[in-house]
């Protein structure tokens, strides 16, 4: 008799559920070389992770500060605890983007998700994902001429 073996059971393929911090970290994705803004709460440790990550730039705005206009490609907006709170963030961080820029915003619980994803439609963002775990992505679409080729 063998004691203290274990034999491993295969993964099975139930979906699992993210945390919170894993759906933020899944919908940032790889922001190497790209121009951040964050703004929110408690932002010092992501800015961090950011500037480990690759990040070309980094800026942190508290609230209401306004950003200078296309300064990023991608604005993380966290620890929102209200609807008018996520509106005045989103709103602050579309000045801030660039016009194909990329937007993630984390809610303080899940019930805001469905109201930061149709503020986000308002602000002309495309291309709304909500994940479960109070995290909403999205995109500016491009509108305009395109570059021409030499």
């Amino acid at each position: 008799m063998l004691v203290g073996t274990r034999t491993a059971s295969p993964p099975t393929a139930r979906a699992i559920p993210l945390s919170y911090e894993a759906a933020l970290r899944q919908s940032i994705g790889d922001p190497a070389g790209e121009r951040v803004v964050i703004v929110g709460h408690d932002t010092l440790d992501l800015m961090c992770a950011m500037i480990r990550q690759g990040a070309a730039e980094v800026t942190r705005l508290r609230l209401r500060e306004r950003p200078d206009a296309h300064e990023a490609d991608l604005a993380i907006l966290i620890g929102l605890c209200s609807a008018h709170e996520a509106s005045c963030a989103i709103m602050q961080a579309r000045r801030a983007l660039a016009p194909t820029g990329r937007i993630v915003v984390g809610v303080s619980s899940s019930q805001l998700t469905q109201e930061v994803a149709a503020t986000l439609r308002t602000q002309g963002f495309a291309d709304v994902h909500v994940t479960g775990d109070g995290v909403v992505s999205a995109e500016l679409p491009f509108f305009g001429p395109l570059g021409r080729a030499a």
